[in-house]
């Protein structure tokens, strides 16, 4: 009777967790094939000039490069020196498996003599995990979307609603 349960509790954990796993990380060899519109165009012929450059196609980066270029005779470069991203990095509940990649500075704390932190890790250090990829850290954590208190941005000195309009230009809300 144990071993049945055993058996399929590990029947299930391979079947489950493992074998997705593996059919994603090996189609996310050929992501770019499978969605060729979503990939990134290298180009070799840039602009001698540009109007804005931004550096850092994260969260904000991509969104500041996305509003400059809305204006029709300003050109914009956004620079990004990561990649892409893969198959995996689509799918929120797999962030873990894109941290320590190449989608990953690979970023570690420093140990600390005065504070109890990373005590269990290698060397005392946590890994820190930033996005060197399109799409930024964002890619590596979730894609976790946190807005401002918004009792705490109405308070403050700019008149009420600054904020509003740039949350509503960017955010589209369906009430259906």
């Amino acid at each position: 009777m144990i071993e049945n349960l055993i058996a399929l509790i590990l029947t299930s954990a391979i079947t489950v967790g493992l074998i997705p796993f593996m059919v994603i990380r090996t189609s996310s060899s050929k992501y770019d094939e499978m969605d060729p519109e979503s990939s990134l165009r290298n180009t070799r012929e840039l602009n001698s000039i540009y109007d804005f450059i931004v550096v850092g196609g994260g969260s904000a980066g991509a969104v500041v490069a996305s509003r400059l270029s809305e204006v029709s005779n300003w050109s914009v470069l956004l620079l990004e020196a990561g990649d892409n991203g893969n198959i995996i990095s689509d799918i929120p509940l797999l962030m873990i498996y894109n941290q320590l990649t190449e989608l990953d500075w690979k970023y570690q704390t420093m140990p600390s003599m005065t504070s109890a932190y990373c005590l269990a890790m290698e060397g005392n250090k946590c890994n820190w995990p930033r996005g060197k990829v399109l799409g930024g850290s964002s890619v590596l954590n979730a894609m976790v979307y946190v807005r401002g208190n918004s009792e705490k941005v109405r308070n403050e000195k700019p008149p009420d609603n600054f904020l509003s309009r740039y949350y509503t230009s960017i955010i589209t809300i369906n009430s259906n």
